[in-house]
């Protein structure tokens, strides 16, 4: 039903890791993208922007081709969360739609098989994610030692860095560091649980889906509109003793049924599909 024949698309290159603390360099990021094209969708993974544009090119979403015209000066953005939703109008002046990111679940296979003994924190190795903390918090004789593992070359002060690998190895706990994709399927889908403790509100957190989908429960601290978990707390010392509470194990397809309800693949799809063709029928948000 497009009066148009062709769109550009364009991926656009990471915004920083912190939107709160550097809101100035994210909005930077985003400048170019949010004044030549309609449709700005951030998901995390995939900075894709929409629009027509002069050279004849048509790009695929998810598979299916897509034609978004520009016909107005300010765009229409996608946020990752109710959070980022209103982080964004508030930082910004602009409104958006929500549209969480999920991966494909066939990438993510369910493991029913029993849990090891161990918990994984995972994520950038950075002070706002705060995996420091929860190492503090962490018993160092604990029946279920803690692994952590992330990248830790994602800007971080060394010193930061540094101090998260000593603390791991005085308490005996094992520091990974960035793993590559084997290393990290074999984690989330054999863990206890898969930790986040970030310190500050999070626009989002792909790896909980990712953990979930694969029937491994997840815990964070509690953060409303952001992060999505299968558990959350009010503090670190909350989180780690249901760890070690026994009574809380979960079923692996329970989980994964869950998160699939909640953030399916299939939903988020229809979602982009339907916000694109909102644009491409003149509305507007």
């Amino acid at each position: 039903g497009s009066k148009c024949n062709h769109a550009t698309v364009r991926e656009t290159i990471d915004p920083p890791a912190q939107w709160g603390d550097e809101e100035e360099k994210a909005f930077k990021v985003y400048a170019p993208w949010l004044e030549e094209y309609d449709l700005v969708i951030d998901n995390s993974h995939r900075k894709l922007a929409y629009s027509i544009g002069s050279a004849p090119m048509i790009g695929p979403l998810n598979g299916v081709q897509t034609v978004v015209p520009r016909t107005r000066n300010s765009p229409c953005f996608v946020s990752l969360s109710g959070w980022h939703q209103k982080d964004t109008r508030v930082r910004f002046g602009f409104d958006s739609r929500v549209i969480h990111y999920s991966p494909d679940p066939k990438d993510y296979p369910l493991v029913e098989e029993k849990r090891e003994n161990y918990a994984a924190a995972f994520g950038a190795i950075l002070p706002h994610k705060n995996v420091l903390g929860l190492i503090e918090a962490w018993p160092k004789k604990s029946k279920f030692p803690l692994i952590v593992a992330g990248a830790d070359n994602f800007g971080a002060p060394q010193s930061y860095v540094n101090t998260v690998k000593a603390r791991c190895e005085e308490k005996g706990f094992e520091y990974l560091g960035p793993v590559g994709l084997k290393k990290k399927m074999e984690l989330l889908g054999s863990a206890r649980a898969v930790l986040t403790n970030f310190n500050r509100k999070e626009a989002f957190s792909v790896i909980n889906i990712e953990a979930m989908l694969m029937g491994t429960q997840t815990m964070c601290i509690e953060q409303k509109d952001g992060v999505p978990s299968f558990k959350k707390f009010a503090n670190t010392g909350a989180m780690v003793k249901a760890v070690h509470d026994r009574t809380l194990r979960q079923v692996p397809k329970d989980v994964r049924a869950w998160v699939l309800e909640e953030y399916g693949y299939d939903k988020m799809v229809a979602l982009y599909l339907d916000a694109i063709n909102a644009v491409m029928e003149g509305i507007y948000w």
